[in-house]
């Protein structure tokens, strides 16, 4: 409670936490239709194909960019906040950059997939380059803290291991960028739980990106919730994750306690959940797991009756208690407080998934694959 009064009683602070996300906000929302006019022009259009695109009218897909110079404008207009008082406010210039320069290119790589479509090795190989500029710029997972175990080095494994979680985040936003208004909704209840974790940790850098991050996908969110009338496209989705894994490198695991390593995990939850269960569902049916389908979770729910919105709406609300989860379980005082919130956001999880009928789905293919090599 004190880190807390301490952290919000900072008028410096929250001017630039309030600004960057403000001027996220209004940025991308009064940029985003000139740039639904432009990717028309350009021919930066998503058509329905009748089969796992759902949506009936072409639609434009550069909606990244918009959320792109939103944050951009945010976090620098934050900057200047929090650098006419230096006393009070220090910002890792370092970091800093090493992050913008890093989102930049990746919104760049994703804005290439939206025109020319890039081969899934192209575009995975680009990815891995934006994270060694990340990892250039020392965001690096040297060490990870396992709960109830201890500290373990990584040592030379530091620099793969942070690609790998680099590039997890960033094609794990993409693959939940499946329904109107999902992705942009989900990363901003992300972001407000890795804003309130960021702050009471006092760091101040990531905060103040996290804040535009927000900022930006909420502006967006008018333009893509149902009907959309742009896609973020892989510009934006790439952005997304990118961002995150970045950011939870330094902001969370890094941190000295031994549940930092379940507190990304569990915040991010839902995407994380959906997208390993699209890996093992194409794997135990012998498809490659880089294969699209309409039969992750989001879709699921909406042929369960949900519609479109209620879909998105029941993951919104199911991201919104493993967002809270996250936070809670990080600040928890005790070992069964810890366990407690994370059996919650278990079961919650299990709740939602069995809904969908996945793991019935799953057993009945491994079982089929079993009696045939028999």
């Amino acid at each position: 409670m004190k880190q807390f009064l301490l952290i919000f009683s900072n008028q410096t602070y929250l001017k630039g936490l309030g600004l960057s996300l403000l001027l996220g906000l209004l940025t991308s929302y009064f940029l985003t239709p000139p740039i639904i006019v432009i990717a028309k022009r350009l021919g930066a259009v998503d058509k329905p194909d009748g089969g796992r695109k759902i949506h009936v009218q072409p639609t434009p897909r550069l909606g990244g960019l918009g959320i792109y110079i939103g944050i951009l404008t945010g976090v620098l207009s934050g900057v200047l906040i929090f650098l006419g008082d230096k006393k009070q406010i220090m910002l890792d210039f370092s970091s800093l950059l090493g992050i913008l320069i890093g989102a930049t290119l990746i919104v760049l790589l994703g804005v290439a997939d939206d025109f020319f479509s890039l081969k899934p090795a192209e575009k995975y190989f680009g990815q891995i380059a934006v994270s060694l500029v990340a990892v250039l710029f020392g965001f690096s997972i040297s060490f990870i803290n396992f709960p109830y175990y201890g500290m373990v080095s990584l040592g030379f494994w530091s620099i793969p291991v942070t690609i790998f979680w680099i590039t997890a985040m960033i094609n794990i936003m993409n693959f939940i960028d499946g329904l109107d208004g999902l992705a942009a909704g989900v990363s901003a209840i992300a972001g407000f739980s890795f804003l309130f974790y960021l702050a009471l940790k006092g760091n101040y850098t990531l905060s103040l990106i996290i804040a535009g991050l927000i900022g930006a996908t909420l502006g967006f969110l008018r333009y893509n919730f149902f009907p959309a009338k742009i896609f973020m496209g892989d510009s934006g989705s790439m952005l997304l994750g990118y961002l995150f894994g970045v950011i939870s490198i330094n902001g969370v695991l890094k941190s000295v306690s031994a549940i930092s390593l379940l507190v990304p995990i569990v915040i991010m939850g839902a995407p994380i959940i959906d997208t390993l269960l699209a890996i093992i569902r194409r794997a135990s049916a012998g498809r490659p797991i880089t294969e699209a389908d309409s039969k992750h979770i989001h879709h699921r729910l909406m042929h369960r009756g949900l519609g479109h919105k209620g879909a998105v709406i029941v993951i919104y609300v199911w991201s919104a208690f493993l967002a809270i989860s996250g936070v809670a379980l990080s600040f928890a005082t005790s070992s069964f407080l810890k366990i407690l919130y994370a059996l919650l956001a278990l079961a919650f999880t299990i709740g939602i998934v069995s809904y969908t009928g996945i793991f019935q789905e799953i057993r009945v293919v491994l079982n089929e694959r079993k009696r045939k090599s028999r």
